[in-house]
Parts: C-alpha cells; sequence; structure tokens
C-alpha cells in the first residue's frame, strides 16, 4: 500500500508504505481511517497548545474532531513533549 510523500510535522505518525496486514487487524477496532492535512494537523496543536503539552499524535484526531465531530463519549489523550519551541510556535503560527 504505497503511499504520497512523507514530509510531515506528525513524523510519529507517517509511514512511507502502510503494512496491509496491519491495516487490516487495525480496521475492526478503529472503526475508521481518516486522512488528515498539515494544515489540519496545525490547528489541532494550536487548539491545545500549553506550555507543557507539545505532542503531535494527538493533534490527528483532534484535527478530524473539529473538522466532524466524533461519537461521544470521545477522549483525547494529549501528554507529552516531543515538539520543539521552534516548530510549536510556526505551528500555531499557521493555524
Amino acid at each position: 500500500m504505497p503511499g504520497g510523500r512523507s514530509d510531515t510535522v506528525a513524523d510519529g505518525l507517517a509511514v512511507r508504505v502502510a503494512i496491509p496486514l496491519a491495516v487490516t487487524e487495525l480496521q475492526p477496532p478503529a472503526q475508521r481511517f481518516e486522512l488528515v492535512s498539515e494544515e489540519e494537523l496545525a490547528v489541532g496543536v494550536a487548539t491545545y497548545a500549553a506550555d507543557s503539552i507539545r505532542v503531535e499524535a494527538p493533534a490527528a484526531p483532534l484535527a478530524v474532531e473539529l473538522r466532524n465531530p466524533l461519537p461521544r463519549p470521545t477522549v483525547l489523550i494529549v501528554t507529552g513533549r516531543t515538539i520543539d519551541d521552534n516548530l510549536h510556535s510556526r505551528l500555531c503560527a499557521r493555524a
């Protein structure tokens, strides 16, 4: 399942080639897969922007939620600091 470009701020989420078996196994529990743009990721990061929380992974499901509300109850775990200060500032400025 080859994909397009993988130059992304969400390098922890990006894959150049999706493993078909992993996609097949993840579909039932995940219910659906969504593609979000770099701009949507930037908005997701900026939405929960805080000094102590700077991580791109939760920005993806948050971007989906902002685009089209997810079924309730919805839980989004946001923890960590994997985005450096410079990238965080650029993402928040883009949003």
